[in-house]
């Protein structure tokens, strides 16, 4: 039995970590004219709403291209998501793992306390961890907890994913809490 070799299959390179981003306040800010920032400059206006990417926006998308698996879930609705897509993202838009909207969203029969007529809407991660779209290109639970991250400017949208909000947002809002008694 000398020199005996056992053939081990080469492991793969380490699989990417899938990264959900958010579009409106993350990639572009989408508003009333009005309430642009000072150094705003709407890029379009969809349906009468100002479009502006925000500053840096390609460079973030292409350093997430290259390091992460990358999808979109938004909570608008596809209509509106299309057109914004396009301005934030342009031929990159192609490279997306998946595009969700609104309609892969969890409704509350809340509002926005910001807007009384904006539903509050929640974004469970195990619709993607458990393939709950047959068109997600990859296996049940090939993306789990371990693996995968939501970047949204609006907390509450997690609200059904926890432990995994970051301490800075808990140790944030004890303090708002502990500032406001």
């Amino acid at each position: 039995m000398e020199g005996l070799l056992i053939e081990r299959p080469l492991i793969s390179k380490t699989k990417r970590k899938l990264l959900i981003l958010d579009v409106n306040g993350l990639l572009l800010h989408i508003g009333n004219k009005f309430d642009l920032p000072s150094n705003c400059i709407a890029d379009k206006f969809i349906s009468g709403k100002a479009i502006c990417k925000r500053p840096s926006c390609v460079d973030f998308l292409k350093f997430c291209f290259q390091r992460f698996n990358v999808g979109v879930w938004s909570s608008r609705t596809k209509r509106n998501l299309d057109g914004v897509l396009n301005i934030a993202m342009g031929d990159m838009k192609s490279q997306l793992l998946f595009c969700w909207d609104q309609s892969h969203c969890s409704t509350t029969g809340f509002y926005t306390v910001k807007n009384n007529e904006k539903p509050l809407m929640l974004k469970e991660l195990v619709k993607l961890w458990d393939k709950d779209d047959p068109n997600l290109p990859w296996e049940k639970r090939e993306y789990n907890e371990s693996n995968s991250l939501l970047v949204d400017d609006s907390p509450y949208k997690a609200l059904l994913n926890p432990p995994h909000l970051p301490s800075s947002l808990l140790h944030t809002t004890s303090v708002i809490r502990t500032t406001i008694r």
